[in-house]
Parts: structure tokens; C-alpha cells; sequence
């Protein structure tokens, strides 16, 4: 087939769908209202139209508009569309955001005022002259932490299903300013690795970051925290490109031709996240309980690139971002237990969270070798506006200046992924 009788095909169409008001040159300025697949299907024309003279986009194209038109040209339109998987980058800007690991700094603080001092002096029996010593000889401590998170989500209209594996870990000091305040300060890293179902693609995140907060207290029962912090971020995508066309169907000259290609992308951004909240501490006996109200913000900015390896289908991407504000309230209860070594304590937390922003958004990309550069959006699923997440944990406190804590999180409630967490860490005061 000439490329002239391929453009004068690709006109006949294009022009036929404008009369029916089925315009493939839609651009994507506005969620679209099919998923990805229908939406690229209906856009190949315009694609197809504009693609590079000579390139493998064009070769592509010729075979998958065809000359026939009709249902044939449809379905291969639609093998094609289907075949990029084009879902896995709507879920790309959300997975760069770790929904537990932004607990994380907001977290931090709080196992810090399990120490004396901290609303702790009744668990560890000391008196306030006991407590002034302690905090101007005990000024400096160095803590540590990691993470283990699994995250899963299930297909949906818009993102891929996938399975996600977190490792973390991260290492600061604190400096206890007063009786009443400590600064932290601490270095960050965790690794992402996602595999979306199907083997129809695989994202490698790699995230260094660094975390300030203030945290203290106001007479026995009032505790507060301030965190921000900021991680840059190193992606990594591979994308199946996979997907068979039928030609001349039902004559002689019938032939299936087989595309697999996998494209990649390295494209690097940073999400910048922080929190703030109020506490109100009570004790009955040797039991401790502690309300909580705050809220935490994050936002995702990811840069532009260009696939390779991809056979004529390698993307274009803009420059995408996300941002997310929550507010919680939580409610913990924790049971103080001494032994000959020390004291421990049990714990239970129960976090409710809503959701003020993370709107589903369309994220702007187009075929590297479209020479119109037409926008294909990736529109990103809405999220639970409403959700929860149960903790368990034990800490303990040793005479020696050791502290130590264990931690199980897992979200519930939450229609769109599941997320458990696996943390353990340590302070020691210098």
C-alpha cells in the first residue's frame, strides 16, 4: 500500500467520523468518559494521520487502519489500543506516593515521646525533679527505622491492577531544645517495586529523602508535632506492548502479524509531604490513652520523557503532578508493663482519614513519532475520600537509654488498594 493511498484512506475516514460527530481529534483537555483502551482506539486515526513519514509509527498504522475499513478496522484499532496497555501510567504518579509512608514522618514524633518526658514519666515512675535532670543530661539520641509495605490494587476503570513491594529505612538524630520540645532531623530511603498484572508492565522507584520536624508537649496531657519533608524520586518503567492483527480476514490472502515490543522510560521527580496534629493524653492506672486530630499533605511532580524499544509506540510525557490533603482522627490505647529489664507497652491505634484533594486527574502524553503531537490523556482513578487504619505495636524502654518498637499497619475500608506495613526501630540517648 503507498503511503498517498494510506493518507487518502485515513482523510476518507477521519471525515467520515466528524459527520457523525465522532471526531477522533478530540483533544484530552477533560477526563475522558471511556477507559484507555476505547479512548486510544477512537484517536488512531488522528494518530495515524500525523505520523512521521518513514517511521515505525507509520509502518504500524498502515497495518492497523488497513484499507477495508468497517468492523475489521475496528477491532484492530481496538487490538492495538488494548495492546499498549496504556493503563499502568495512570497509577504511575500515585505509586510514586507511598499512602503509608506518608504516616511515616507523621508517626515519628510519637515514638520518640514514648521516653521519659514525654507524657512517659508516669509509665517509667519518675518525678519532675528526676525529669529535669534527665532531659539536660540526655539532650542527643540517634534513632533509626524500617519498613516493609506491600500495596495491592485491583483493576479498575482507568489504572492497571498491580502489586506493589516497599522497602524502607531511615536514620536521624533529635535534640531535646527544652523540657518540653525536641527537633529531629533524618535521612531516608525506599525502594518500590511494582508489577502490574498480567506481566503487562513494571515500575522501579527509588526515593532518597530527608525529614525536620518539631514535636513537644504542654504539662501532662497536651502533645503536638510539625513534620515536613522531601524526597527525590528515580523511576523506572517497563511497558508490555503486545498485541495481534488480523489482516484480510475471511479471504485468501488472511495473515495474523504478531507486535511485542517492551518500551521503557527513566524519569525522575520529588514529592514533597508533610503533617501536623494535636493530642490529648489520660491515664487510668497502667493504662494509657491518647486522642488525635491532624492532617498531612503531599505532592507529587514528575518530569517529562520519552520512552524507547518501543516498535513506533514509544510515548512523549509532560510534565504530571498530584497533590493530596488529608485530615485524620485517631484513638490509641496502650497498657504499661514492667519487667526486670525494663518497661514495655503494648499498643492499639485506630486512624480515620478523609480525603479534601487527590481528584482523579488526565495526564498529558502523546506518541513520540506523532508529528501533531496529539494529547492522549491517562485519566487516574478517584480515591476513597473515607478510610481507615489499624496499628498494633509494642515499645519498649530500657534502663540503658534503649528504646525499641515494633509496628503492624493495615488500611481498611479503603475501596481502591489495600496496604499493610511492617516497621521496627530504635532510639538510643546519647
Amino acid at each position: 500500500m503507498t503511503t498517498t493511498f494510506f493518507r487518502n484512506r485515513l482523510l476518507q475516514i477521519g471525515a467520515a467520523a466528524v459527520i457523525a460527530g465522532l471526531s477522533p481529534a478530540l483533544l484530552a483537555q477533560d477526563r475522558p468518559l471511556t477507559n484507555p483502551d476505547d479512548t486510544l482506539k477512537d484517536r488512531w486515526l488522528q494518530i495515524c494521520m500525523n505520523a512521521r513519514p518513514g517511521s515505525e509509527l507509520q509502518s504500524v498504522c498502515t497495518d492497523i487502519i488497513g484499507s477495508e475499513g468497517g468492523e475489521q478496522s475496528e477491532a484492530r484499532r481496538l487490538a492495538a489500543a488494548r495492546g499498549n496497555h496504556l493503563g499502568i501510567f495512570a497509577a504511575q504518579v500515585k505509586l510514586a506516593r507511598s499512602w503509608l509512608g506518608r504516616q511515616q514522618g507523621a508517626r515519628t514524633g510519637e515514638e520518640r515521646r514514648r521516653k521519659p518526658g514525654m507524657h512517659g514519666e508516669r509509665s517509667l515512675g519518675l518525678s519532675g525533679d528526676d525529669d529535669a535532670m534527665l532531659w539536660e543530661s540526655e539532650r542527643w539520641g540517634v534513632f533509626g527505622n524500617v519498613l516493609v509495605t506491600d500495596v495491592q490494587r485491583d483493576q479498575s476503570r482507568w489504572e492497571s491492577a498491580f502489586k506493589s513491594k516497599v522497602l524502607g529505612a531511615s536514620l536521624g538524630v533529635d535534640y531535646r531544645i527544652n523540657a518540653d520540645v525536641v527537633a529531629l532531623f533524618s535521612l531516608g530511603v525506599r525502594d518500590n517495586d511494582t508489577d502490574f498484572d498480567g506481566g503487562t508492565g513494571r515500575m522501579k522507584q527509588d526515593s532518597r529523602g530527608v525529614l525536620f520536624g518539631l514535636y513537644g508537649n504542654r504539662g501532662d496531657h497536651f502533645g503536638w508535632q510539625v513534620m515536613l519533608g522531601r524526597e527525590s524520586l528515580d523511576l523506572t518503567t517497563s511497558r508490555l506492548i503486545r498485541f495481534d492483527l488480523r489482516l484480510h480476514a475471511g479471504t485468501p490472502q488472511e495473515q495474523l502479524l504478531r507486535f511485542d515490543r517492551t518500551a521503557v522510560s527513566d524519569l525522575d521527580g520529588h514529592n514533597t509531604h508533610g503533617s501536623i496534629s494535636a493530642d490529648w493524653s489520660w491515664w487510668r492506672g497502667a493504662w494509657t490513652f491518647r486522642s488525635e486530630l491532624g492532617g498531612d499533605f503531599s505532592r507529587v511532580e514528575l518530569g517529562s520523557g520519552v520512552e524507547r524499544n518501543g516498535g513506533g509506540f514509544e510515548l512523549r510525557f509532560d510534565r504530571r503532578s498530584n497533590s493530596s490533603r488529608r485530615a485524620h482522627v485517631a484513638f490509641e490505647v496502650s497498657r504499661t508493663n514492667s519487667a526486670n529489664w525494663g518497661v514495655w507497652s503494648p499498643s492499639l491505634r485506630l486512624d480515620w482519614f478523609h480525603e479534601f484533594a487527590d481528584d482523579g486527574s488526565l495526564y498529558p502524553a502523546s506518541f513520540a513519532a506523532d508529528s501533531s503531537s496529539a494529547l492522549i490523556g491517562f485519566a487516574s482513578e478517584d480515591p476513597d475520600r473515607s478510610f481507615g487504619n489499624l496499628s498494633l505495636g509494642i515499645s519498649a524502654v530500657r534502663p540503658n537509654g534503649w528504646q525499641w518498637f515494633i509496628g503492624l499497619d493495615r488500611s481498611i475500608a479503603n475501596s481502591t488498594l489495600t496496604e499493610t506495613r511492617l516497621n521496627a526501630g530504635f532510639r538510643k540517648a546519647l
